[in-house]
């Protein structure tokens, strides 16, 4: 297998990492740059033992005497998994998983002048595509906020008597669970930007660095290549099918910019919801500074058919600091106020997989954060979401599409969109990082509109896809589609590109014991690169 070496001394070179990693039996070596122009060594030791060996004696020992700071980083090199060739195994050995990552996208895209609205141009086709998301995980995608305690007067209010807690509700049509077009367009935004190549967009927000104790403003920890798009003739590919604002125009008018070519409907569940239960649950509310005392919470489960469908939970908090302090594995490089790149949300399992295993979880997290000996929580409650949560296995239907879409935007579309073909998953809503929100997409049915007929052309239905039967299809309505799906597949880096679902089950989400220093010790479990 092979090894990735990083953070050596410039003066290394394969000689002198062959004779390092010699006790381990290394079988070749190759020094190649990332896309920061940072070097970094594969070494093939085709010995598995002696790999997991050099990994672990290996990471994190000093490698300069003159820089104490400099030390190796020593990890697996990802190997595809059988499955699904494109997908790769998770990054380190261990069946414990940090809950998310960053993927640096491509520096080599353009930024052009997007095709417009106005008229289908030559060799480009308008698109549309029937799906189906599926829930695999428990999912709680909640864009309706139902604030202060008029629905519920007796709902926690801390010692100010404001709301203690914010109130999560899914979106729903005619009493059908329901995904926002937001939630549907953002999600295929990132996962597209991944692929196609696109710009980093950002907070615009300020936050000190936390060694060098400089404010530093968000926009400014882009790399160069990665900078958000601005300017209407100088579009990145991402900003080209969703759109942007322009702010070389005119700063007094309230909105200048391209409105994108991606359109969508919320996707929404077959199933009706009929009934609701209402429940307490008692909880801890931090009512002065010395004391704690426990108040009771109304909760709502709804039903359809006698069956519970979705619940309302308090959500648990990980820890504090949040991640995006520029702490271990937050948003920025820890010695510069770099972004390390867009963070993807690991499919794995932590007591998510169905409103039961959720109801267990909670439980035995709400444990961690009890009073002390003292009275005093560990961490406050103020803050937390009462989220509705709904059943893995639910099914969302809908209809998705895009206008002026090249072959390779169109095979792009069908990388996210049908999750045979590189085993992608979506991650929406709250609660992420705890194994929530793992959603998959099958494609039903297409429709394609080109210049020559200007009229609409259905696919055949797809009920049990066959992905490389749906490719060829497309390709006879969109010539040159087959081969950029094809090439996209063959693309080393697959993985981090498009967050492959099918290892999910390799993967367990894991979380430093230590709650109160959570990211603190997060380095020291060896969860955080």
């Amino acid at each position: 297998m092979k090894i990735k070496v990083s953070y050596f001394p410039h003066k290394w070179h394969e000689q002198k990492l062959m004779a390092y990693f010699a006790d381990y039996g290394p079988a070749g070596i190759e020094i190649q740059k990332d896309a920061r122009g940072y070097s970094f060594a594969l070494i093939d030791i085709p010995d598995i033992q002696k790999a997991k060996c050099a990994i672990k004696e290996c990471n994190g020992v000093q490698s300069d005497p003159q820089k104490p700071t400099l030390r190796l980083r020593v990890q697996a090199e990802q190997e595809p998994h059988s499955k699904h060739p494109s997908c790769r195994l998770p990054d380190s050995l261990s069946d414990d998983h940090f809950p998310y990552f960053f993927a640096t996208r491509e520096s080599t895209f353009d930024r052009n002048e997007p095709p417009f609205h106005d008229k289908l141009e030559t060799n480009r086709c308008d698109i549309a595509f029937k799906i189906t998301w599926k829930a695999e995980s428990t999912v709680a995608a909640n864009p309706c906020t139902t604030t202060g305690p008029a629905s519920f007067p007796e709902n926690p209010e801390d010692k100010d008597s404001f709301y203690a807690g914010y109130n999560k509700r899914w979106l729903t049509i005619d009493n059908k669970l329901a995904i926002s077009p937001f939630t549907v367009k953002s999600s295929i935004a990132g996962g597209f930007a991944n692929l196609m190549g696109g710009c980093y967009r950002v907070n615009t927000k300020t936050e000190i660095h936390n060694r060098s104790k400089e404010f530093i403003l968000h926009e400014d920890t882009i790399p160069a290549i990665h900078k958000s798009c601005n300017n209407m003739k100088l579009i990145c590919p991402r900003c080209q099918m969703f759109g942007m604002t322009d702010h070389s125009k005119n700063v007094d008018l309230d909105a200048v910019g391209f409105r994108g070519r991606f359109k969508s409907v919320a996707l929404i569940s077959e199933i009706t919801l009929d009934e609701e239960d209402f429940f307490k649950k008692t909880i801890p509310v931090e009512s002065d500074m010395h004391n704690s005392n426990y108040q009771d919470a109304t909760m709502i489960q709804w039903k359809c058919n006698g069956e519970v469908k979705c619940r309302q939970y308090l959500m648990p908090i990980a820890g504090s600091p949040k991640p995006n302090k520029l702490d271990v594995n937050g948003y920025f490089y820890p010695h510069r106020a770099l972004l390390k790149g867009v963070k993807n949300n690991v499919h794995g399992s932590l007591g998510a997989g169905s409103l039961d295993d959720w109801s267990s979880t909670i439980t035995e997290l709400d444990k961690r954060i009890e009073p002390d000996d003292e009275g005093k929580f560990k961490i406050s409650h103020k803050l937390r979401n009462y989220a509705v949560v709904c059943e893995s296995g639910t099914m969302f239907h809908g209809t998705v599409g895009a206008e002026n879409c090249s072959p390779d935007e169109v095979a792009a579309l069908l990388m996210l969109l049908e999750h045979t073909i590189a085993g992608h998953g979506f991650k929406i809503g709250l609660g992420k990082s705890w194994g929530l929100g793992s959603m998959i997409s099958s494609v039903k049915q297409i429709w394609v509109r080109r210049t020559t007929e200007y009229s609409w052309t259905p696919s055949s239905s797809f009920e049990n896809t066959d992905w490389e039967k749906l490719v060829k299809e497309v390709d006879g309505l969109m010539p040159g589609v087959e081969s950029a799906v094809n090439t996209f597949k063959k693309v080393s880096n697959l993985p981090q590109k498009i967050n492959p679902y099918c290892t999910h089950e390799k993967k367990r989400l894991k979380f430093p014991d230590n709650l109160r220093y959570y990211w603190k010790d997060a380095k020291k479990t060896g969860l955080c690169p």
